[in-house]
């Protein structure tokens, strides 16, 4: 009947009387009419039960051409009786809330900035926990987040929910205490702060605002028809193959990856911290969503098929029976998930909550509750199996940024798994098996260890020790006075997006850092100006003179004191 009533709609008023009005619509799929056959219309899917359905909001324009393309649609409610997002907490509201638990739970949590939004430039607000929150320590670290989308104000609800139950359970619940005491753990809940804003001051109910505010028009008004970008678009990974050029889109990429300053914001944050494992809550669809669907697959499918089934049993369905599907999800748009898996190596995972967008409130927070065990599952995951351990320098007892390749899986198509460099930690999550592990790092002596064990239930410790090579280039100091700069590293190294230049000065003294290729030719300057004694650290974003990035290869980078030049190898991948 629906479908009836949605064809004599479209037959009565035609195309040109609701070319931007928006339907929710639930698409019929078969294996004569799949999602590939709509990938060129780059529409708003909601969800998608595969190969049966997947629902959609879309214009009358695509609503016409989706049914002249031989698809049966049927039409779907967008505002369930009951709904009103002025009935979930507002930005400022949530602000007070996380204020009032870092002054109740001080011992264990702090509030910081992740950043800023696009336009209105709101602080973004993200939470640690730990039994030492201000320290950085040698621990893995997790991640919740939640509404990258304005309309899904239920992920938030989750990301709070989990973070309340561990504040308040922590001390009295020895597994709380030992995952706190354990990890670092963080919370972005509001990515999208100035879209949720809008969506609640304006209380809009039909369509619902899925995007950020960025004035695409540059009018310096909100024009709903065509500003905002999708920031589950707008991640690097597959970006130019996904979403959409057009402004006037609902799945607009923004002009660049990371274009936003929301979606930079949480980049900046991941290179550094580099979490292992992270839940991004959207609506809906009652999916786990996982990388990647399609050939080849990824290099730990089989681990984060496991991990995400595990999760998704954990989940019920609200109002039926039954748990979450545990689904890929390809990795040509530009999402979040793709980007943390593919660069930083975290395994992240879509939680598509509820059965619609804004489910009235009562049904919403229970739908937090019930994603509650799901999301505590990665405090048990995390244990194990899987390897973990620490790189030093063998000579100098120094932590190492070097990688970390496990053979038996084909890494070729993502970023070399690196450890980090504040203490050379590494971790990999595994299934049990016999793996072969290799750790390398240019000027060292690459450590190939065969037929590893890793058991059921818990990490391997595997610390290793690399050794330099005799001679080269990797580090060299010429001068009168060694003790001006020492303990110059550069990390990560090879580099992709930018690398951290790290050295101590004993002295006051001009400090120069030049990046020069083998050749001697002068080919980036990076910092010129004086500096106090400290530790320092300087960033170079790999590009060169002319602010394009410089070509894969070796190069030398010089930091030039007073006392002398230190010269390091970087490697441009």
């Amino acid at each position: 009947m629906k479908h009836l009533l949605l064809s004599l709609l479209l037959s009565c008023l035609g195309l040109a009387s609701f070319p931007q009005e928006r339907f929710l619509v639930k698409i019929r799929l078969d294996e004569q009419k799949s999602l590939s056959m709509l990938a060129d219309m780059n529409l708003d899917l909601v969800s998608e039960n595969p190969g049966a359905t997947s629902d959609a909001v879309v214009t009358g324009a695509e609503l016409m051409e989706i049914t002249r393309r031989g698809f049966k649609t049927d039409y779907l409610p967008m505002d369930p009786p009951g709904v009103n997002i002025t009935q979930y907490r507002s930005y400022q509201e949530v602000v007070d809330l996380l204020n009032f638990f870092m002054v109740t739970y001080s011992r264990i949590m702090i509030l910081d900035t992740l950043g800023y939004s696009q336009t209105l430039h709101m602080m973004i607000p993200v939470v640690k926990i730990s039994d030492n929150p201000g320290l950085e320590e040698d621990e893995p670290a997790i991640l919740f987040d939640g509404l990258h989308h304005a309309r899904e104000p239920v992920g938030m609800e989750c990301t709070l929910s989990i973070l309340e139950y561990l504040l308040r359970n922590y001390g009295g619940d020895p597994k709380v205490t030992s995952w706190v005491n354990d990890n670092e753990i963080w919370f972005i809940p509001m990515i999208n702060p100035e879209g949720y804003k809008y969506l609640v001051d304006n209380n809009l109910n039909s369509p619902w605002w899925r995007k950020n505010l960025h004035d695409n028009n540059g009018n310096g008004a909100i024009d709903q028809n065509y500003d905002g970008v999708d920031l589950n678009r707008n991640y690097s990974w597959g970006w130019a193959s996904g979403g959409s050029n057009n402004p006037a889109d609902w799945v607009y990429r923004g002009t660049a990856p990371f274009s936003e300053s929301e979606t930079d914001a949480k980049r900046k944050w991941a290179l550094v911290q580099k979490p292992v494992l992270s839940l991004s809550y959207h609506s809906y669809g009652e999916q786990i969503l996982y990388t990647w669907s399609g050939e080849p697959q990824s290099p730990d499918h089989a681990l984060i098929v496991e991990i995400g089934d595990s999760i998704a049993k954990k989940v019920p369905k609200t109002g039926t029976t039954g748990h979450y599907s545990v689904d890929p999800s390809e990795c040509t748009t530009g999402y979040s998930k793709c980007y943390m898996y593919g660069k930083i190596g975290t395994i992240e995972y879509t939680v598509e909550t509820a059965n619609q967008f804004v489910p009235p409130v009562d049904i919403g927070m229970q739908v937090a509750r019930e994603n509650m065990n799901g999301a505590l599952y990665l405090f048990e995951r995390i244990q194990g199996p899987g390897i973990t351990g620490r790189i030093r320098d063998a000579k100098s007892g120094l932590p190492l940024v070097a990688r970390v390749r496990i053979k038996e899986l084909a890494e070729e198509r993502v970023q070399p798994r690196m450890s980090e460099p504040l203490f050379g930690r590494y971790y990999r999550l595994l299934q049990p098996g016999t793996y072969t592990v290799e750790i390398s790092r240019t000027g060292y002596v690459t450590q190939t260890l065969n037929s590893f064990s890793v058991t059921a239930g818990k990490m391997v410790d595997l610390n290793i020790d690399l050794q330099p090579v005799a001679s080269g280039i990797d580090e060299f100091y010429t001068g009168s006075d060694p003790t001006v700069c020492t303990g110059a590293r550069i990390y990560p190294n090879p580099l992709s997006d930018q690398t951290v230049i790290e050295f101590q000065l004993n002295t006051t003294t001009r400090v120069s850092i030049r990046i020069m290729d083998l050749t001697g030719r002068e080919v980036a300057r990076v910092y010129n100006r004086e500096m106090v004694p400290g530790i320092h650290q300087v960033t170079w974003n790999g590009t060169g003179q002319n602010g394009n990035p410089v070509k894969a290869g070796m190069y030398l980078c010089l930091i030039e004191t007073k006392g002398g030049v230190s010269r390091l190898a970087v490697v441009k991948e």
